[in-house]
């Protein structure tokens, strides 16, 4: 199993080759994971955050193997229902990579605007098929392809016996799945904005537009932000947030999806005692150094690297060590909450968060 990884014909699969390795041999059944799982990146045409999403619900089909009341899990999913759950999870999912401005995420959407351009301007007539070049014929190949796998993951794609097959017309093939797309029965809708509600909806994503705005806005955010912490004094101060990573072949990954849950094959992935989230400690003390203020912490261990989230309104804090929030949750902000297995410092970051929420990166004098 573990060659059929490292020599796979997918480089995706290659490139999380250790945390799928983890994550198979701990399933029921690891060679049927591993052939489900070589489907997902092998034939599907979706970003690969939707490829780690697929692959979490193979291994863990309807959650199994959660324990949702167990105190250290969080509370948004403990009174959350199992569909919300599901909703949340994939919703954060997308929100850490769109916010982590994703190579796969922007190559999807870029397509998706140039191949619906390109469909609707040689189905109206402004432009003859055959005099697309090389480089147009083949984003609306990708784009038919897009579209297929998106219909095949659908309810009702899932539904139907057979799944979409493409005929290697682009325009016939779109055409039909165009109309399978149509919300009421016409074709009186923008297709682009349909593939990214039908993706990203769950995350507040409803148009093509939107999308774009949402990557422009976290990546201007975060180069603004940063731009004004690197005039001043760097300081870690009580209720910051740090998470120690082990190694620095882990940092491309976080920063390209984000720092996510090991169960969503994030760094060095595999289950924990505290699930579903990604391990943070909180600073507790205002006095002392850097240095010092992270030797205090659990996450002193698991550096040399360290990220630093300052405390802010990005964050909604469930719960404490000594009580658990009644308010409505908002679900625009990340959910951070007490689990305290490593320590009083100990919480958890519902998911994971997107790299262009750190604010600095610390690290240990370091010779790989």
């Amino acid at each position: 199993m573990l060659s059929r990884l490292s020599s796979s014909n997918s480089s995706e699969i290659f490139t999380f080759r250790q945390e799928l390795a983890t994550q198979i041999l701990n399933s029921h059944d690891p060679i049927e994971s591993l052939n489900k799982i070589e489907d997902v990146f092998i034939k599907n045409n979706i970003p690969i955050v939707g490829k780690v999403y697929s692959c979490f619900e193979i291994l863990h089909p309807n959650l199994e193997g959660f324990d949702f009341a167990a105190p250290m899990m969080s509370p948004v999913l403990q009174n959350s229902s199992m569909m919300g759950r599901k909703t949340i999870i994939f919703s954060d999912l997308l929100k850490a990579s769109f916010g982590s401005n994703n190579k796969s995420i922007n190559s999807y959407l870029k397509n998706i605007e140039i191949g619906s351009k390109l469909y609707k301007d040689v189905k109206s007539g402004q432009i003859q098929l055959n005099m697309l070049d090389e480089s147009q014929r083949g984003e609306l190949t990708t784009f038919s392809k897009h579209l297929a796998t998106l219909y095949n993951n659908t309810l009702h794609g899932k539904m139907n016996t057979e799944k979409f097959s493409l005929t290697g017309n682009e325009i016939e093939d779109i055409s039909k799945l165009e109309k399978l797309f149509s919300p009421d029965g016409t074709l009186d809708y923008n297709l682009a904005n349909r593939v990214v509600r039908m993706f990203c909806g769950l995350a507040g994503i409803d148009t093509l537009e939107q999308a774009k705005e949402y990557v422009r806005q976290k990546k201007d955010s975060a180069n603004i932000r940063n731009r004004m912490s690197s005039n001043s004094e760097m300081k870690l101060e009580a209720g910051d947030f740090v998470k120690g990573i082990g190694d620095i072949t882990y940092l491309r990954n976080i920063l390209q999806n984000g720092s996510v849950s090991k169960e969503y094959l994030g760094s060095s992935a595999g289950s924990d005692s505290t699930p579903l989230d990604t391990d943070v400690s909180m600073i507790i003390k205002e006095e002392g150094t850097i240095q010092e203020k992270i030797e205090e912490t659990a996450s002193r261990k698991y550096g040399p690297i360290w990220f630093v989230l300052k405390r802010d309104d990005r964050f909604d804090i469930t719960r404490t060590s000594t009580e658990n929030s009644s308010e409505k949750k908002d679900m625009s902000k990340l959910e951070a909450f007490y689990t305290g297995v490593l320590g009083p410092d100990h919480y958890g970051i519902r998911t994971g968060f997107a790299s262009s929420e750190i604010n600095y990166i610390l690290m240990d004098d370091y010779n790989p």
